[in-house]
């Protein structure tokens, strides 16, 4: 039996869908599109109400951050209770803390070669989670 949280979070989802849909699909969709970007925000809070807790994080890292990221002295989740979210905070929201994707994400910094991208989001959909793609 679904809960209203679990319909809350499928009709968000399905709201994305439909108004990437309209756009012709997610790489119709305009530049800087404030309702789009709203829907993601709306993702991020109803995994947290569903699942009771939501980790958000990137997957690709740039500088200073990608070293962390690499040696392991940053973070790869960072617990979402509810902060202000703003376009491009995030790559994904997942439910759980995962070590495999968390590997994945290092090495995918560390050397993309011979490693798909799909592999990651993949293993963000395994997990309940979402891949979040902002304008």
């Amino acid at each position: 039996m679904e809960t209203t949280t679990s319909i809350r979070l499928r009709q968000c989802l399905t709201e994305r869908d439909v108004y990437a849909a309209s756009f012709g699909g997610y790489t119709g969709i305009h530049e800087a599109d404030d309702d789009f970007n709203k829907l993601n925000i709306r993702i991020v809070q109803a995994i947290k109400k569903h699942y009771g807790k939501a980790y958000i994080g990137k997957i690709n890292y740039y500088g200073n951050q990608r070293a962390g990221i690499v040696n392991g002295t940053m973070e790869v989740y960072e617990e979402y209770h509810g902060q202000k979210l703003f376009t491009g905070c995030c790559d994904f929201c997942v439910p759980v803390k995962n070590e495999t994707l968390e590997k994945m994400i290092r090495h995918w910094n560390q050397n993309a070669d011979g490693f798909k991208l799909e592999n990651i989001i993949n293993r963000i959909h395994v997990l309940d989670g979402e891949y979040i793609f902002w304008t």
